[in-house]
C-alpha cells in the first residue's frame, strides 16, 4: 500500500506501525549482541552490554525523542488546561495558536468546545487536503476526549513537521479547569 494513496486514518496507522516495527527491530538487534564469548586464547571478550545502554535506557530515551518536538517549549509536548487558558487570555498570543479538536462530532456539538477551536475528524487529519489547512507557523494544540488519541495525532503531526502539543487529559481537563466553557 502506497502512503500517498492511503486515507488519513490509514496513514496514521501505517506511520505508527512503521515506528513500532523499527523499535522492535532495533531492540531485537541489541539482544543478539548482548553476550560475551571466549576467544581461542581463553580470555573473555568484552560484552557489548558494557558499551551499549540497557534496553530500558534506550526505550526511555526513544520515548523522550518521540514525545518531544524540536520546537516545543512544553515538557513532554503536553500543555495543561490552566496553561492553555492563560495562553488564550493573552490577546497577542492567540494568533500564534491553532486549536485542533478531534473529539467525535457528537461530543463537539453536545459538550461544546474551546472558543476558536477547529473541528476535524481524527481519521481524516492526515489527508493532504486537511494537512494543507494546518499552519506550520503556529503551535497546534491537539484536543481529544482524554488526551490519549491526541498524543498519537500530535506525534504524527510532529513527524510531518508541525509544532504540535497535546492538551493534557483532553477536553475533560478543560471542562474541570479555569477555562470551563
Amino acid at each position: 500500500m502506497s502512503l500517498e494513496n492511503a486515507s488519513g486514518w490509514a496513514k496514521i496507522l501505517i506511520l505508527s506501525g512503521m515506528l513500532l516495527f523499527l523499535s522492535v527491530m532495533f531492540t531485537l538487534g541489541l539482544t543478539s549482541c548482548d553476550s560475551s564469548e571466549q576467544n581461542g586464547s581463553g580470555s573473555v571478550s568484552i560484552s557489548t552490554s558494557e558499551l551499549i545502554p540497557s534496553r530500558e535506557d534506550i526505550s526511555s530515551n526513544r520515548a523522550n525523542e518521540v514525545f518531544s518536538s524540536k520546537r516545543s517549549t512544553y515538557p513532554d509536548n503536553l500543555i495543561t488546561a490552566p496553561q492553555l487558558y492563560s495562553f488564550l487570555q493573552e490577546r497577542s498570543q492567540t494568533e500564534n495558536i491553532y486549536l485542533l479538536d478531534t473529539r467525535p462530532r457528537k461530543e463537539w456539538d453536545d459538550q461544546g468546545h474551546i472558543e476558536n477551536a477547529k473541528w476535524m475528524q481524527m481519521q481524516n487529519v492526515a489527508d493532504p487536503d486537511n494537512l494543507a489547512k494546518l499552519p506550520k507557523d503556529k503551535l497546534i494544540v491537539c484536543i481529544s476526549p482524554t488526551g490519549h488519541a491526541a498524543v498519537q495525532m500530535a506525534d504524527v503531526l510532529r513527524w510531518l513537521g508541525y509544532n504540535a502539543v497535546v492538551l493534557e487529559y483532553g477536553y475533560g481537563a478543560w471542562m474541570e479547569g479555569p477555562g470551563t466553557s
